[in-house]
């Protein structure tokens, strides 16, 4: 019953997936399978949410397992998203109809244990060996803190606004490791590979 591009398209996803799970591996598939095949798709596939279109409430309603690395706040090559956004970012997050994605899940439970968790995801089209390391650093190093601190204590550093005054320090003493071990780390400023704004210590710029 191929009657289009997008039923080959289908046909070859599926046959991909059920041949991974036959070997006794999972798929994973980026965001355009379920916007083009939704609740169709075998349940034991992983989604990688990148659409910041794509609603993860949908996915996980419908019982399928989700890595969470929505652009631009995860996408290290956004020069313009800082750490303090990436910080934030709400992995149970979804869109209301006022287009608000920091707004969490209603089933807390359903999403703590369907959504796998996240990343920061580092795309080619702009760097190359002289700023690739002065762009994944340190602002990986905010995604990472995210994704292993529980959620109450991230929760309350944004609730109470404290997040230069205890994450921000933190950072900084990273990025000085980073570079007294010869990784080209770029100051904590508002965008990546940025030279520092002033003469001084790491810790300061």
């Amino acid at each position: 019953n191929i009657s289009s591009s997008k039923d080959i398209y289908l046909d070859f996803v599926r046959l991909a997936h059920d041949t991974i799970l036959e070997l006794g591996k999972i798929p994973v598939g980026w965001g355009e399978i379920w916007t083009n095949f939704g609740s169709t798709l075998n349940g034991g596939v992983v989604l990688q949410k990148w659409l910041i279109q794509q609603n993860i409430t949908d996915m996980i309603d419908h019982g399928y397992r989700v890595i969470n690395v929505e652009a631009p706040t995860n996408y290290l090559d956004h020069l313009d998203v800082t750490w303090e956004e990436m910080y934030s970012f709400e992995m149970c997050n979804y869109d209301d109809d006022d287009g608000d994605t920091t707004r969490r899940n209603n089933n807390d439970d359903l999403c703590d244990t369907l959504v796998l968790g996240g990343g920061g995801e580092m795309w080619g089209e702009t760097v190359d060996t002289s700023d690739v390391l002065s762009t994944v650093w340190p602002k990986l190093g905010a995604i990472a803190e995210r994704l292993w601190t529980p959620r109450d204590k991230t929760d309350a550093m944004k609730k109470e606004n404290v997040m230069d005054e205890i994450v921000k320090p933190r950072l900084a003493e990273f990025r000085c490791l980073l570079n007294r071990r010869g990784i080209a780390a770029t100051p904590l400023h508002k965008r990546s590979r940025e030279a520092p704004a002033r003469p001084g210590s790491c810790y300061d710029q």
